[in-house]
């Protein structure tokens, strides 16, 4: 998903929601929301990433000039 469409998905369910909270307080959520939503975003491409290099056997060793 894009941030376009966290962010209307955090809109809808915040004012679906939380209708009596002042604006400041449901921009707040919103902000959250979407933060939460590109973490797990991070964490799913790491993941994968991380399954995928699991595959391959890398040894680091200090003469490798790293």
């Amino acid at each position: 998903m894009t941030a376009n469409t966290w962010i209307l998905e955090a809109k809808t369910f915040v004012e679906e929601w939380f209708p009596e909270y002042p604006p400041a307080a449901r921009a707040t959520l919103i902000a959250a929301y979407v933060n939460a939503a590109a973490g797990d975003e991070i964490a799913m491409y790491l993941r994968t990433l991380t399954e995928a290099l699991g595959d391959i056997n890398i040894t680091l060793d200090a003469s490798d000039g790293l």
